[in-house]
């Protein structure tokens, strides 16, 4: 699964090989070594000191940012290898996404979106159903 998701709900929910492109909003990265480590939840409950902050920053792709080498050339490689990509709610505003379902499509795989809205993804989508994720999942009996 390839998400643009930052809340890691899909990984709670128990999802498995979820590439994180936009990184997780639970994670903190250090600037100056790139080590990632778990947000503590003390910081959750009470403001950090700046002593505490320093160096370090949410583990999320800010707009203007580039992306992590990880897990991009993971989404490419899972994307390339597949037969069916699902593109759930995403209209294309950020390029990644319809660049990933091209990378997808060019490697034979049908790609299939699900929105409830016209957007850039429907230009590389073989199948395109208009509604929401629930909409179309209770529809399907999935």
């Amino acid at each position: 699964m390839v998400t643009q998701n930052i809340s890691g709900l899909h990984l709670k929910a128990g999802s498995h090989k979820v590439y994180e492109i936009h990184g997780c909003i639970r994670e903190m990265r250090n600037l100056i070594i790139g080590e990632r480590r778990p947000l503590p939840e003390l910081w959750l409950k009470s403001t950090p000191t700046d002593e505490e902050l320093s160096c370090w920053r949410p583990h999320v792709c800010f707009i203007g940012e580039n992306y992590d080498e990880y897990p991009l050339t993971e989404s490419v490689e899972a994307c390339q290898s597949c037969e069916v990509v699902l593109i759930i709610c995403t209209g294309g505003v950020i390029h990644t996404p319809v660049w990933l379902a091209e990378r997808a499509q060019f490697s034979g795989a049908v790609v299939v979106n699900i929105n409830p809205n016209p957007g850039k993804i429907d230009k590389v989508s073989e199948l395109t159903f208009r509604g929401t994720a629930s909409e179309y999942f209770q529809e399907a009996s999935v």
